[in-house]
Parts: structure tokens; C-alpha cells; sequence
């Protein structure tokens, strides 16, 4: 038996003394440099690796692995310098481990394929590298951030994702895997909606609002975990958080840490909490060091086994230290190896050891068999595309800040496997929408404030018609005849036409958009004309008073209906002149406004579109109206004020007047500036202030004026009244009091002191005698005025 473990013992070691050693130089960052004692320890691997294949009979039977290391102190001219004396000192070096940084493995790159040299990268994850014209040689068994980009198209197709948004930290590290991700979108004909880059934390607000304006909804960030609390701050502030939106990171990138006790607010403007409450279900995207625990390995050792055998070789090292990355570093050493012995049938009868360095031949022969390695390695299956590492990618939940991955991606056959029902990945226990479902409706007043305002102005209608068939039926009766009964109907047509208006505005509000500019300069005239007729009419009645009551001397005068609608038609004359120049030189359009709420029960975004009459020129247009019926309701409420005193109910209607005019006045003083005021969004608010107030004015005039002649339509006899005239100089002229009275005198009748002709009616005549008395004998003498004759 001894005999026989000797024979053994002596055959291993002549079957490994007649092994060619294959030199491996390498570039490992020591020194006194910080991450020293993690080189020492990839170093130990790889030697423990080497051996492994060297017991191998299937693997490089006839070589064996030797590894040279130059160390670095992380300064890519040093380490472009190391690899020139790894290159000039003996032996030749058939391949090249490293640098283990980016900044240094981005130089060394681009020599290595002037020397046709293999190069392996395990620890650097640069996606600059990636660039294959500038590194052929180039494979990369640590993964790359860019290779996650697979991961995330095939996770928006899995979800039915089609829009997305990005943002970014402006560094090379982020900016390219985003860049190679936009390729992509554009490739599978996904949307980018937008994409911010953060160049200084303190603008984080404008990238975040950015995304806001968008409605982003699902959002892929790639920035550093020592970034993350500017960003969810923002996040916080902006309400962008929550079931409704979805964060997806990258992983490498995000440390667990981040959230962690340390975690304070420090430098932003929100609160430990606040920050943590935004961030609360990131998803983060990530490659796994290590593969499943029972997977078995090329070595013949399942992933568990190895991790405790190299735990407890390294820990007769005290000084070492592991790194997450050691499993890159192990199959590492097994990737070459592999890539070597693949070559051996295709030397043409070269062997490996002929390799110089102006052997461009061999170089393509090894690379063509790289191409083609697979294996089951610690970190997982391994392979190469364009030399980039092939293999499985995560999906992470973050759920109260606690990584676990959730489902496992093989490009391979782009297969995504999950642990656990996908909807449980985000809040709510629902995949949020891409995309708000965009509902847009024109605003149209309610059903019920059209039928409302149709019914209010139909009974204003109802009433104006009644008062004008009382005026019509009763026009004979003295009293009604007295007061001007056709002029008394201009007004009721006036009422007409601003209950019209009413009509007119609910119809173009409620028909919304299905009503063209017309309708605008329409509603302008009716409701201008309808106000010009009722006020003009209203003021040439009171206007009609004033002259017969208030002139300097008391002589004969006779205004006919005929001039008071002559004064009507000046009134109306201007405002058609006003309006047709309008209607001209700028005419009012429909002008559409977008307003876009969020709902906040469901995915749905409500953009309402408000229709407005407007123009660039509408506010000195609408000034000149203001100004032209704010005049005439000043002259109207100057000659009421001037008739105050007259008490003639059967002729005059100053005090009526007066009353409208002053609560007219203090209705559109209120009313006018708080309907501009309002907005567009307040629409109904504005449509039923309008009309309201249109209904509640002329309904008031109409009521004011009407009800009381119906009172006195049936009194006839000896209605007296008293009115003080006052005189310029009181003193010049006694006041004169006048007592008034209505008769009937027959057609020979006259009065004492004089006779005045008048005009025969059925053989009546009407009258209005005026006694005028002196101040003097007030109380006993009284003279015969003149009569005059309206």
C-alpha cells in the first residue's frame, strides 16, 4: 500500500515537472496603498486556482499556469509602466490580469493589443471597456453596470411598460450604461420621455420637477448611494413617490448602508423619515457574486464548499482581506484556462509556448476560443459576448430597506424566473401604470345649472311678457297712458333681449366645443343691446321729467314719444358703431385652456379643456364698453337724483328709476370685478354669477317699474302732489309750491283767469294744471299757472 501511494506521489510529481509553465503577468494595486491586504488575498487565489487546473488531466494536460504580479500604487501612468516591465522582463507573458481599477485598466486597455496579449478584467467594472475596437483583447469576467441594461428592457416588456424616464449622475460610470439603455429603448420602439443629468446635488429640484412635467411614472436612476438622500428629498417634496410610481436603480452602485443609523437629513431639507418614506420600495437591478449555494462548479466543488475552503485557507493570511469579488477572481483563473486548452487543436502545429508578442495569429485563435467559453463557475454560469461577461442579473425589492432578490434574469433565453408573485415587488400590491390613462373633456356647465338658469330666465321671460300684455290692455287707462306706455314697452323688450342673452350664453356654455367664434360677438351684442335698450329707454323717460319740472322758468312744452325713441336710437346707434368696429378690427375667439389634474384614486390623469371668448385686444374693448354704459348710468342716476322730488305717481317714474339705477350700480360694482377676477377654472362659478345677476337686474327693473302701475290702474280722481321747485337765487324768486290736479272738463270748460286751447278727445280733454302761490300769501291767494301740455 505504501509501495503504492509512493508510485502515485512520484508520478504526480514527474507528471508535473514535465508540464510547460504558461506565465500569467498581472497588475494588482498593493503597496502601501488601502486595498493591499484584499490583492494578497486575490493573489492566493489565483495561485490555489493555478494548482487545481494543474492537477487537472483534461485541462492543459501538458502545461501549467505560473502567475508573475507587479504591484501598483492605482496611478494609471505607474501601471502602464508596470505592464511595459512585466513585457521587457523575461519570461513572455501569454496573458494579463488586470489593473484592478478603472481609471488604470482604461490605459492599460488600449496598449495590451499592440503586444497581442490576452488581457482579464475581474475587479474594475468600467463600461468604458467595452468600446471593442479600442479593447480587443479585452473579457471582462466582472459584470459591467451596461450589462443590466438587458434586465430592464426585458423588464418593461414583462410589465407592459412602454415609457420611462431617466435620470442620472453626470459621471463616465453612469452616463454610459444610460446612454447604451436609451439605445436600446430606441431599438425596441419604447418611449424615453426624459432623461435628467445631475451635475450639481443642489439643483436636484429642477431634474426632479423635470420628471414631474413629464409624468414620469416609471423611472430608472443610476447615481450613487451618497446621492440618494438630495434625490428622495426632492422626490419627497414633489410627491413622486408611492404606489403610483416606481424607482429602479442599479444595485452596484446603491450600498444597503445608505439608509442606515447614519442616515440624518444632513445637507438636504428633509427629515430622516421624510427621505426614508420617499425611498420606500426602490427596486434595485444587480449582478450576485456568487451563485446559488448548492450549484456545483467546474472545480467539482458546489459554491458553498468553495466559499468555506478559500474562508479557511485564507485564515491562516490574518492580514488579508476577501473581497465580494474574489469569485470574479477564481473564474478568472478558470476562464483562461479553459480558453487556452480550447486552442491547443488549432495552433497549427505551433504549441502555446511559441507565443511571442508579434504573434498576432495566436492571439486570434485564443480570442476565438474565449469567445466560446461557458462554464458553471462560484459567481455563477460564465461566458462572453464582444468580451463582456454573460450571466445572470436580479431583480432586488427594498421593502423596509431590506435587499432580497426576487427574480432571477438569464439572457440567454431572456427567461426572467421569480420567488414570489411579481405584484408583491411594489406598494400597493399593484404594477403601477407606465403611463396616466389621459382623459380629455371640454368643460361644459352641468345639466342641472343649464336647466336651472333656462328655467330662471324663462320665468323672467314669462313675467316681461305679462307686464307688456298689462301694458298693451291697459294703454287707454289714464293713469297707464300717463306714464309713457310705449316707451314702457322699449323696456320690456329690452328685458326680452337680456333674457335672451341668458339663453344665448347657456346654449354656447353648454355646447361646448361644438360652437364656433360666432357665438363670442353674439353673446357681446345681445347682452350690450338688450342693456342699451331697457337703460336708454329708462333714462329718456326720467330725462323727459326733468326738462318739464326743472327748467329756469315755467313756459309750454311738449316732448312726444317720438323724440324719447329718437334719443333710444342714438343710444342703440352707438353702441352698433362700437360693436361693429369690434367685430371688425378684433373679434372675440374661442381660446382653448388646458388644465391637467391628477386624480387620486386611480391612474388617471383628467385634462380639462376650458373654451373663452378672448382676444389681445379684449381689455380696451371691453373698456370702452364699461366706460360707455358706466356713463350712462351716471346720467341716469344724475337726472333721478335731479327729479327726486317730484311725486307724481302716474307720470313719473324718477323715484323707480332711482332705485334701480342704485342697486344696479352696487350689483355691478361687486359683480363685474369679481367675474374678471375669477379664472378659467372657475367657469361655472362665472357662468351663474353672470347670469344671475343679468336675470336678477332686469327682473328687478321690470318689478320695480311695473308692480306699482299696476296699483294705480284704477284710480282716477283728484290725485295731488306737492313739489318744491328750487330756484338759482332764493332770494330773486319766492319758492313755488305746486298743487297739481288731474281733471275732466268738458269741451267749453276754461279755467278763471285764462283760457287754454285744448285738444278734443272724445269730448274730454287732459290736463295738468299748475296753481302756483307766492310765498307771501301761501296760505290764502292762489294764481293760475300755465298749462302744460306733455
Amino acid at each position: 500500500m505504501y509501495l503504492t501511494t509512493i508510485c502515485c506521489l512520484l508520478l504526480l510529481g514527474w507528471t508535473t515537472a514535465n508540464k510547460s509553465p504558461l506565465y500569467i503577468g498581472a497588475l494588482f494595486r498593493a503597496g502601501s496603498t488601502w486595498y493591499a491586504p484584499y490583492s494578497y488575498a486575490l493573489k492566493q487565489m489565483f495561485d490555489l486556482a493555478f494548482e487545481e487546473i494543474s492537477d487537472r488531466t483534461d485541462i492543459l494536460q501538458d502545461y501549467e499556469l505560473k502567475l508573475i504580479v507587479k504591484e501598483t500604487e492605482g496611478l494609471p501612468g505607474q501601471s502602464a509602466q508596470k505592464m511595459f516591465e512585466l513585457i521587457n522582463e523575461p519570461p513572455t507573458k501569454i496573458a494579463l490580469l488586470g489593473p484592478l481599477f478603472s481609471d488604470e485598466l482604461v490605459l492599460v486597455g488600449q496598449i495590451t493589443p499592440f503586444y497581442n496579449l490576452l488581457q482579464m478584467s475581474f475587479v474594475a467594472g468600467t463600461s468604458t471597456v467595452k468600446d471593442r475596437p479600442l479593447y480587443p483583447s479585452l473579457y471582462s469576467v466582472v459584470f459591467i453596470q451596461d450589462d443590466l441594461n438587458q434586465l430592464r428592457i426585458r423588464m418593461m416588456k414583462y410589465f407592459g411598460w412602454t415609457r420611462v424616464a431617466t435620470i442620472l449622475f453626470d459621471q463616465d460610470y453612469f452616463g454610459s450604461q444610460i446612454d447604451e439603455f436609451h439605445s436600446l429603448l430606441q431599438a425596441d420602439n419604447f418611449t424615453l420621455l426624459t432623461s435628467s443629468v445631475i451635475i450639481d446635488l443642489s439643483r436636484t429640484k429642477e431634474h426632479i420637477q423635470r420628471l414631474k412635467q413629464y409624468h414620469a411614472r416609471v423611472i430608472f436612476g443610476a447615481f450613487r448611494s451618497s446621492h440618494a438622500p438630495a434625490i428622495f428629498c426632492e422626490v419627497y417634496k414633489q410627491g413622486m413617490y408611492g404606489n403610483k410610481y416606481v424607482w429602479i436603480l442599479s444595485g452596484t452602485s446603491m450600498y444597503t448602508s445608505w439608509s442606515g443609523s447614519s442616515l440624518d437629513g444632513t445637507g438636504t431639507e428633509c427629515t430622516r423619515e421624510q427621505i426614508l418614506e420617499a425611498a420606500q420600495g426602490y427596486i434595485t437591478l444587480d449582478h450576485e457574486s456568487m451563485g446559488e449555494a448548492d450549484q456545483r462548479t467546474i472545480s467539482g466543488r458546489s459554491v458553498a464548499e468553495y466559499d468555506d475552503f478559500i474562508r479557511s485557507h485564507l485564515a491562516q493570511f490574518p492580514t488579508y482581506k476577501i473581497s465580494r469579488k474574489h469569485t470574479f477572481a477564481y473564474d478568472t483563473a478558470w476562464a483562461i484556462a479553459l480558453g487556452l486548452n480550447a486552442s491547443l487543436c488549432c495552433l497549427n502545429g505551433s504549441i502555446l509556448t511559441d507565443f511571442n508578442y508579434n504573434n498576432s495569429e495566436m492571439l486570434n485563435i485564443i480570442q476565438e476560443k474565449m469567445d466560446h467559453v461557458h462554464f458553471q463557475g462560484v459567481s455563477g454560469p460564465v461566458s462572453f459576448n464582444n468580451g463582456r461577461r454573460v450571466g445572470f442579473s436580479y431583480i432586488q425589492s427594498n421593502k423596509d430597506f431590506i435587499r432580497t432578490s426576487v427574480a432571477k434574469y438569464d439572457p440567454e433565453d431572456d427567461s426572467l424566473n421569480w420567488t414570489i408573485n411579481p405584484n408583491l415587488l411594489f406598494q400597493g400590491g399593484k404594477v403601477p401604470k407606465d403611463v396616466f390613462t389621459n382623459i380629455t373633456k371640454y368643460f361644459t356647465i352641468p345639466f342641472s345649472a343649464m336647466v336651472s338658469m333656462i328655467i330662471i330666465a324663462t320665468l323672467g321671460f314669462l313675467m316681461a311678457l305679462g307686464f307688456l300684455t298689462f301694458n298693451l290692455y291697459f294703454r287707454e287707462n289714464r293713469n297707464i297712458k300717463m306714464s309713457s306706455p310705449r316707451i314702457n314697452n322699449v323696456i320690456i323688450v329690452g328685458a326680452v333681449i337680456m333674457y335672451i342673452s341668458v339663453c344665448v350664453s347657456t346654449y354656447s356654455s353648454y355646447s361646448l366645443p361644438n360652437v364656433g367664434d360666432a357665438t363670442c360677438m353674439v353673446n357681446t351684442w345681445v347682452y350690450s343691446i338688450g342693456f342699451t335698450t331697457i337703460f336708454g329707454a329708462l333714462f329718456s323717460k326720467t330725462w323727459r321729467v326733468h326738462v318739464l319740472f326743472k327748467q329756469s322758468s315755467i313756459s309750454r312744452k311738449v316732448i312726444k314719444d317720438s323724440q324719447l325713441f329718437g334719443h333710444v336710437g342714438v343710444l342703440l346707434l352707438l353702441d352698433v358703431i362700437l360693436l361693429t368696429a369690434w367685430t371688425a378690427i378684433h373679434p372675440l375667439k374661442m381660446e382653448q385652456m388646458q388644465i391637467t389634474r391628477e386624480a387620486s384614486d386611480d391612474d388617471v390623469v383628467l385634462s380639462e379643456v376650458f373654451m373663452e371668448c378672448n382676444n389681445h385686444f379684449f381689455v380696451y374693448w371691453a373698456a370702452a364698453e364699461y366706460l360707455y354704459k358706466g356713463l350712462l348710468l351716471a346720467f341716469g342716476t344724475f337726472l333721478a337724483w335731479e327729479t327726486r322730488d317730484i311725486h307724481v305717481a302716474v307720470l313719473n317714474d324718477s323715484i323707480y328709476i332711482g332705485f334701480c339705477v342704485y342697486n344696479i350700480v352696487v350689483v355691478c360694482a361687486i359683480g363685474v370685478p369679481t367675474y374678471h377676477i375669477l379664472t378659467v377654472e372657475q367657469s361655472l362659478i362665472k357662468y351663474v354669477l353672470h347670469n344671475c345677476l343679468t336675470v336678477f337686474c332686469t327682473s328687478l327693473v321690470l318689478c320695480i317699474l311695473f308692480i306699482p302701475k299696476i296699483a294705480l290702474r284704477n284710480q282716477t280722481e283728484n290725485i295731488r302732489f306737492v313739489s318744491t321747485l328750487k330756484r338759482k337765487s332764493k332770494s330773486e324768486v319766492p319758492t313755488i309750491s305746486a298743487t297739481t290736479k288731474m281733471t275732466t272738463l268738458p269741451h267749453s270748460t276754461t279755467t278763471t283767469n285764462e283760457r287754454t286751447p285744448m285738444k278734443n278727445e272724445s269730448h274730454n280733454s287732459k290736463i295738468l294744471m299748475l296753481e302756483v302761490k307766492s310765498k307771501s300769501d301761501e296760505a290764502s291767494t292762489s294764481s293760475t299757472g300755465r298749462v302744460l301740455s306733455l
